[in-house]
């Protein structure tokens, strides 16, 4: 049998006055908690409306966002104010499941993104990433906005690729799998690798005789050079 609480904390700061309500059920298994919602659909949902797209979740953030607040709208915000000294590393994001057992998978995300555009107006720009660090003071060795590294243990990997881009058409002025307004850099690789693909090309940088040149790979094994070092 599920038991409803209903707790409604009045928090009085300055000139202004704020209503924070939340509801919790509790039944034989698990709690839900919602703010502002009084018929939780997950563990933690904040929000009053009550739309879910995602199986399973556990943090639901489900509101109306309208023009009762102006200006811009966050789902989530880490703000935090970071002194901890030592050598530490800090992250806004941590995801770290583990797979164990027997059973196959289909896919892990650590993250995923897919907005929904159902308005008959215009956005501006769509983004499902954008890094923009403010630097204020101090010195930063090395900004990178994104990093893949070659997976690590003793299990086995078919396909190891760090950015896979499938073929953009929808655009109707362009479309540019990827569009860079600088350069885009090759270091030398020790060895060449065997380009496995039927009807591809891979671009790579190697030395020979002391200098760097710039080749392509194709899955013939032949190796055609594109620029060399003067």
């Amino acid at each position: 049998m599920n038991k409803k609480i209903i707790v409604c904390v009045a928090l009085l700061g300055g000139a202004f006055g704020y209503l924070y309500a939340f509801t919790t059920i509790e039944n034989k298994v698990d709690t839900y908690t919602g703010y502002d919602q009084a018929e939780p659909k997950a563990h933690i949902h904040v929000g009053a409306e009550t739309l879910n797209r995602s199986v399973d979740c556990q943090i639901l953030i489900s509101r109306l966002v309208d023009n009762a607040i102006s200006g811009n709208g966050h789902a989530y915000s880490d703000s935090s104010h970071v002194t901890r000294t030592g050598s530490i590393g800090y992250n806004s994001y941590d995801a770290r499941p583990e797979f164990a057992g027997t059973a196959n998978f289909d896919h892990f995300g650590a993250f995923q993104a897919r907005p929904i555009h159902n308005t008959t107006g215009t956005t501006g720009t769509l983004r499902g990433y954008h890094w923009f660090p403010d630097v204020w003071a101090g010195t930063v060795t090395k900004a990178v906005g994104a990093e893949f590294n070659d997976p690590v243990g003793a299990g086995s990997v078919t396909e190891n690729i760090g950015t896979l881009y499938k073929l953009l058409s929808k655009g109707s002025s362009y479309n540019y799998e990827i569009f860079t307004e600088g350069v885009i850099g090759f270091k030398e690789m020790a060895n060449l690798r065997d380009n496995v693909y039927t009807n591809s090309v891979y671009i790579a940088a190697r030395n020979n005789g002391g200098k760097t040149e710039l080749v392509a790979v194709f899955p013939t094994g032949a190796v055609q050079r594109i620029a060399i070092e003067p």
